[in-house]
């Protein structure tokens, strides 16, 4: 995902960029005003955007939402103001994030990676020691947690991440992947068998199925019948 930063100051402005970065993401360019910003627009130079409200005693991110809206460019709003007329002001141009400053890291990544998640949906993005990797949903065998790790098994490749499981399943189709047990998810639809308390996938692969999960996965086998 190439990402376009509109921040007139400068310190900030680096940060975001590091961030953006750090996640594997592409930083086109950090802007300051309206010419620089038409003239990455103008070369359809990103896909997202981050965007200051207020920028050299202007809301100039606004209007720069107002073009994105135009053409369809998702963007996250960031500003120092929280109050009720800076927000009445911005909601109506459906921003995809909205965090307010000083942010954390943390923060800017969430929302960062929710956007670039939306970008694609038949996959989704994770940040593993090589950088930003996309995993396709269809492809996904199991993902397995280890520690404060998860490893997501493909039939032909692994990924590994630090997250939580609790957390990942969140970001995948409900209707496809289900809890198995406190340390696995399972894509139902790579399911070949339930034998005792074990799930068997292509390739010979065995997952356990705890007693809690029991129900939730037959039930979704049955659907998949």
């Amino acid at each position: 995902m190439r990402v376009l930063i509109a921040e007139d100051d400068v310190f900030t402005g680096e940060n975001l960029a590091m961030i953006v970065s750090s996640q594997g993401y592409i930083v086109v360019d950090v802007v300051e005003g309206m010419q620089e910003f038409n003239k990455q627009l103008d070369k359809r130079s990103f896909d997202a955007a981050l965007l200051d409200v207020r920028m050299n005693g202007d809301d100039l991110g606004i209007k720069m939402a107002s073009r994105l809206n135009e053409i369809g460019i998702p963007f996250i709003f960031i500003t120092s103001f929280s109050d009720k007329n800076t927000l009445q002001n911005t909601i109506k141009f459906r921003p995809h994030g909205f965090v307010l400053k000083p942010f954390s890291k943390i923060e800017i990544i969430k929302v960062l990676n929710k956007l670039g998640n939306s970008l694609v949906r038949d996959s989704f993005w994770v940040k593993s020691a090589g950088g930003m990797v996309q995993v396709r949903y269809a492809d996904i065998q199991y993902v397995q947690s280890e520690n404060v790790y998860i490893t997501i098994y493909t039939e032909k490749d692994r990924v590994v991440t630090r997250a939580k499981l609790a957390d990942l399943i969140e970001r995948l189709p409900k209707e496809s992947f289900v809890r198995t047990h406190q340390s696995y998810i399972v894509n139902s639809k790579m399911i070949t068998n339930l034998v005792d308390n074990n799930l068997f996938l292509p390739l010979g692969v065995k997952v356990p199925v705890s007693r809690k999960h029991q129900k939730q996965v037959k039930e979704i086998m049955l659907r998949n019948k």
